[in-house]
């Protein structure tokens, strides 16, 4: 019980702004804090400024926190799935973009495409598109597309 007093009658103002940041921070809620509060009062009395002063600050931080307090496990996770929705993202951006470049080689090389050859080639596996550029330096008409085409083994996009 002396050491209770000690403790809070060594508090100042900034310490016990201190004291309730970091209670919610620890993920305590309001009840639990103004609980503890109630406590400290009867243990302690602040001066009104002093009152005053907390209760303001208390007020905004509560407003500035609006968002609930997010673990350090929860935050790492939301950070690994950014992480790989991001490289998830740019992997795919950049098959796409070689869908997009492969069929603009096509249509230089061997004409307009119809869209049905276009539709193939976009369902291509990111492999066959790779072989496809290779391949493509030795069309020289659509028909030999196709014949590449048809030796494919239905093949699922990645």
């Amino acid at each position: 019980d002396y050491f209770l007093n000690l403790l809070f009658c060594c508090l100042d103002i900034g310490e016990y702004h201190t004291l309730t940041r970091r209670l919610y921070e620890k993920g305590f809620d309001r009840q639990d804090i103004l609980s503890l509060f109630r406590f400290i009062d009867w243990v302690m009395i602040l001066e009104p400024q002093e009152e005053n002063e907390f209760w303001q600050t208390l007020k905004s931080y509560e407003e500035e926190r609006r968002m609930p307090y997010i673990t350090t496990v929860e935050r790492r996770g939301y950070e690994t799935g950014l992480q790989q929705g991001l490289q998830q993202g740019v992997q795919q951006g950049l098959q796409q973009g070689q869908r997009s470049f492969l069929l603009r080689l096509l249509n230089r090389r061997v004409g307009e495409l119809p869209e049905v050859v276009q539709t193939q080639i976009e369902g291509l596996a990111i492999e066959a598109i790779v072989q496809l550029g290779e391949d493509l330096l030795d069309f020289t008409e659509l028909a030999d597309l196709d014949r590449w085409l048809t030796k494919q083994d239905p093949i699922y996009p990645t």
